[in-house]
């Protein structure tokens, strides 16, 4: 499917948070603050290639940090070239960060709309079906149970043990079995 509707697909982004136990401290609690999940997180960028592997994991940043933010600060658009193309979610309003003649293929907005008309919605369902491979990385990430709460303590080290993680998924099984890598 991504060979003929996004051909030119080099990455597909997501953010994911761990959650984190409450900071004592007040700027340590407020830096770290997600709103989405309503409590203190730690939230990384993920990176993955149309075939499902996993291609690029951000350092850790507080749960505060906003989606542009993060894809700016993590380095991921320095390591596109012009023609690549970003997959991603709706929430990722990056089409103004995005250096020149790299695209995205993001999910349109309604902006003000009732609905979307049946292209957008074609659009939607395409870049949903296609981006449910970084969903899946994700969960592979997380599925280690290393990373399912970090306790405070571990605030130092949690870069490190969701690096490993991530590392660690490399060695299960394709996404993707290899068959479906040329179609």
């Amino acid at each position: 499917a991504f060979r003929t509707s996004y051909p030119t697909t080099r990455v597909i982004l997501d953010a994911t948070e761990f959650p984190l136990e409450k900071p004592t401290s007040p700027d340590i609690q407020a830096a770290t603050w997600s709103t989405y999940k309503n409590r203190n997180t730690l939230k990384v960028l993920v990176g993955c290639s149309p075939t499902g592997a996993l291609t690029f994991l951000s350092d850790t940043y507080g749960g505060r940090i906003s989606d542009k933010e993060l894809t700016k600060r993590s380095g991921v658009l320095s390591k596109l070239q012009p023609g690549d193309n970003i997959m991603a979610d709706r929430g990722f309003e990056i089409d103004d960060i995005v250096p020149k003649g790299i695209d995205c293929n993001i999910p349109p907005f309604l902006d003000g709309r009732s609905q979307l008309d049946g292209g957008e919605v074609l659009t939607t369902r395409r870049i949903a079906t296609l981006r449910i491979h970084v969903e899946r990385a994700i969960e592979r990430i997380k599925n280690f149970q290393i990373v399912s709460f970090f306790p405070i303590s571990f605030l130092a080290i949690a870069p490190d043990i969701v690096n490993a993680s991530a590392f660690l998924t490399l060695f299960d099984d394709p996404l993707l079995p290899p068959s479906a890598w040329s179609t």
